[in-house]
């Protein structure tokens, strides 16, 4: 019966049994038989039987296998527990953080808590204060009302007292109501001397105003034809105040607007402006004494016109200078004389 090893069972391989060999029981066991072609030995080698070192190869090949297997396995699992270590450590890291954030909102949402809470406790005692600031007032309204029950009783009696009065004012009317009557035919003649009266006042009213425009319009008059009587001594050493023909130099027109603006032009209530764009006009190019003096007469004869003028002619109404009061510095400026 074969034997088969351990080795070959797990390779499915067999080992064949050997063949017994031929002894020869003649030959003495002390002598040593010829090999000779009389005496043949047959010796028979089976060339499929494997040596016995093939087997302990595949058992340690075998072996060897298996030590691969394990350390492979305990390797995958050597990796696998690291892998579940580092990523339970990252989740344990996030859980962290996330617990970290939500200390943080914790502690943030606790101070707010905490100022408001101040502002409770403030709000408490404010309204602590306003409870006995309503106690007061209450007590205040009552006393208000307790006083207020004593003038009702006393407008009550007032009240009475009113009612008697009341009749007699009723029988009072009845005598106006006659003494009226008494009036109204009086009053046509009255009328008539109201009247009368009023147009007497309107007619010195009249006259008066006539008398103001007169005046005024010769104290306007005055100021224009006497505007220069000093001018020479104002302008002593200049050129031009000697030589009435010399122009007046660009320098010295400043100083010779001042002089006219206040002897004639504010008098009359005349723009400066308006009348220095009347001297640039070419007739009084250039500008001398002579042409000074002319423009001067010209534009405040034409000013005058302008507030007192002739019949058919434009210019203020005598209700102009009634509701200015008899005085220029009053007129508006659209009233105003502008060349």
């Amino acid at each position: 019966m074969s034997k088969n090893t351990k080795a070959d069972i797990e390779k499915q391989m067999a080992t064949p049994n050997k063949k017994p060999k031929n002894i020869n029981t003649d030959v003495s066991p002390a002598k040593t038989a010829p090999l000779t072609p009389t005496s043949p030995h047959h010796i028979t080698i089976d060339v499929d039987q494997r040596p016995r070192s093939a087997g302990v190869f595949a058992v340690a090949a075998g072996i060897k296998g298996k030590i691969l297997v394990v350390g492979g396995l305990a390797l995958i699992g050597a990796l696998a527990y690291f892998g579940l270590q580092w990523f339970e450590s990252t989740e344990l890291e996030a859980q962290i953080k996330r617990l970290e954030g939500e200390v943080n909102r914790l502690h943030t949402e606790n101070n707010r808590y905490e100022v408001l809470n101040k502002e409770l406790n403030i709000t408490v005692d404010e309204l602590k204060d306003i409870g006995v600031q309503i106690n007061d007032t209450a007590n205040e309204l009552e006393e208000t009302n307790q006083a207020l029950g004593f003038e009702v009783a006393e407008l009550e009696a007032q009240n009475q007292i009113f009612a008697g009065q009341n009749e007699r004012l009723s029988k009072t009317t009845s005598d106006l109501n006659l003494i009226s009557g008494f009036i109204n035919e009086t009053a046509d003649a009255v009328n008539d001397t109201f009247d009368q009266i009023m147009a007497l006042i309107e007619q010195q009213i009249v006259q008066n105003s006539v008398v103001l425009m007169n005046t005024l319009q010769n104290t306007f008059r005055d100021i224009k034809d006497g505007w220069n009587c000093d001018y020479r001594g104002v302008f002593v050493g200049r050129a031009y105040a000697v030589n009435s023909m010399a122009a007046i130099p660009s320098t010295e027109f400043d100083g010779m607007m001042d002089y006219v603006s206040e002897r004639v032009l504010d008098e009359l209530c005349l723009d400066r402006t308006d009348f220095t764009m009347f001297l640039g006009l070419p007739e009084y190019r250039p500008l001398n004494t002579n042409r000074l003096n002319a423009a001067v007469t010209i534009y405040t004869e034409r000013a005058i016109d302008w507030y007192f003028p002739e019949d058919n002619e434009t210019g203020l109404t005598q209700d102009d200078w009634f509701a200015a009061d008899f005085k220029c510095k009053n007129l508006n400026a659209t009233q105003r004389y502008r060349y």
